[in-house]
């Protein structure tokens, strides 16, 4: 039996996929703030992009955006490569 290697389509070897949920984004721009490499926004201020595979080189920026949306619109499907955590 071969083992096949698929990802989720959309995806790439070590990057991730991110979906936004337009209905609940409220265009306050930190995603495009914290990731301006992964997420454009309209003319509106809000976030231009629906589903989109991001290249490894970019996932991090894709984990910063979504976290700095305070509406949770943005969805990353796959795996964190760096943590970025301060001490307090």
């Amino acid at each position: 039996m071969e083992m096949n290697n698929r990802r989720p389509p959309g995806t790439q070897a070590d990057g991730v996929l991110v979906k936004t949920h337009p209905a609940l984004c409220l265009g306050w721009g930190n995603c495009h703030r914290f990731g301006p490499t992964v997420y454009p926004l309209d003319a509106d201020g809000k976030v231009d992009v629906h589903r989109l595979a991001v290249p490894p080189e970019h996932v991090e920026d894709a984990w910063m955006g979504a976290a700095a949306c305070p509406e949770r619109a943005i969805t990353v499907i796959g795996q964190r490569t760096h943590s970025h955590t301060h001490d307090r």
